[in-house]
């Protein structure tokens, strides 16, 4: 498994400093944002971006975007691919839509997957793979509308991280059973509405660890929601997931 940072987990942070920071943590990539750091359709920036990246022993994991896939946002569909394409990005994280599984009615479904089935086939075309979100407040919110979404949009993936006040048990189920869709994962402590310390939730990042190490394929595991927006305390939290991946679970 690779490391790495989701850049907007310091948005006030520029691109050199995102990628010093990278560096400094001893981390192998960065998924890069949309909404600050890569905004789709500045194509010039994404290459720019993407050369600093490589430039400075890092990989692009990711172009994490915030393209929903709705109606109304379909226009910005090539934008978004080919913005990923010039940043060099692998992948394009998407978000499947703008309400949670119970409130959204069957057509409002059927356009996120309509959607979704076109989104991934042009990128197909630039070479690039699509992967959603996991988040509540959309058709991931669940595993049930999860694996559904993804059984109607052949060639889909997934990110996954732990929803919040998940119990451990839990999560393992949701990575065997969302096993072969699983892409990246974003790796954070949360307690209720608070952020805390990457090591706060080893008790629980210790039992999804050993499901994640089944997955087939290569993974990043992305550093996300850190503690205060501090920096200091993402160079102790990528210190606590390299001695994880290395097996050792106590400070």
């Amino acid at each position: 498994m690779k490391t790495g940072l989701v850049s907007v987990s310091f948005r006030k942070l520029s691109v050199g400093e995102i990628v010093d920071l990278a560096v400094k943590c001893g981390l192998d990539g960065i998924e890069w944002g949309g909404d600050v750091h890569v905004p789709p359709g500045d194509i010039a920036l994404a290459r720019a971006v993407g050369a600093a990246t490589r430039a400075n022993g890092l990989e692009v994991a990711c172009y994490g975007t915030y393209y929903r896939l709705t109606d109304a946002e379909t226009e910005i569909a090539p934008a978004v691919i080919d913005t990923a394409k010039a940043l060099g990005a692998p992948l394009i994280r998407v978000w499947a839509g703008v309400c949670g599984s119970r409130d959204a009615s069957d057509a409002q479904r059927e356009e996120i997957c309509r959607n979704a089935r076109a989104f991934v086939r042009l990128a197909a075309q630039a070479g690039i793979d699509v992967a959603f979100e996991w988040h509540g407040g959309t058709l991931t919110d669940s595993l049930d509308s999860a694996l559904q979404l993804l059984a109607d949009v052949p060639g889909a993936h997934t990110l996954w991280q732990p929803p919040v006040g998940m119990k451990p048990d839990e999560c393992a189920a949701q990575i065997r059973a969302a096993a072969a869709h699983i892409r990246n994962i974003h790796v954070f402590s949360w307690e209720g509405t608070h952020r805390l310390p990457l090591q706060a939730g080893a008790g629980k990042w210790r039992v999804c660890m050993e499901e994640i190490r089944k997955l087939p394929g290569e993974r990043y595991m992305l550093l996300e929601f850190v503690a205060e927006d501090d920096v200091r305390q993402l160079e102790c939290d990528a210190q606590t997931l390299h001695r994880w991946l290395r097996g050792a679970w106590s400070e």
